[in-house]
């Protein structure tokens, strides 16, 4: 469906669910997605909105940080799922960079910040890639 009406939204600590019923070719559906998370998300921290061509984009914000090995708990695929991997790369050199003492903050986030270092700001398409991503430091 390239809309939905009536969407629910809802996360606890260890679980994120959606319904919602849409129309395609004239035919009514009913979609509901229910997942058990790999660890803790800070529930009332998940965003969610609409974007193009009928794809809904959620950040789910973890409790601790870190990286975890899947998103759901169960290790089996769920359709229609894939791993960004440019940003999980990036993501674990961030990481391995700051645990190595290597680290230098490439973005700032403050309350009503612009998100950009006082040296260096990332470029659009950084700022693009790195959407919904942030590690408080």
């Amino acid at each position: 469906a390239l809309s939905v009406d009536d969407p629910v939204f809802s996360s606890d600590s260890r679980a994120f669910t959606f319904s919602g019923v849409g129309t395609h070719s004239g035919i009514k559906k009913k979609y509901n997605l229910s997942l058990s998370l790999f660890d803790e998300i800070i529930p009332e921290a998940t965003k969610w909105s609409f974007a193009s061509v009928g794809k809904v984009v959620v950040t789910l914000q973890k409790r601790k940080a870190g990286v975890w090995d899947r998103l759901t708990e169960d290790k089996a695929k769920v359709a229609n799922m894939n791993v960004w991997w440019d940003m999980k790369e990036r993501v674990q050199k961030d990481l391995d960079d700051f645990h190595h003492g290597n680290y230098t903050a490439r973005y700032l986030t403050t309350e009503g910040g612009n998100g950009q270092a006082a040296s260096e700001g990332p470029s659009d398409g950084e700022k693009e890639k790195s959407e919904g991503i942030r590690e408080e430091l």
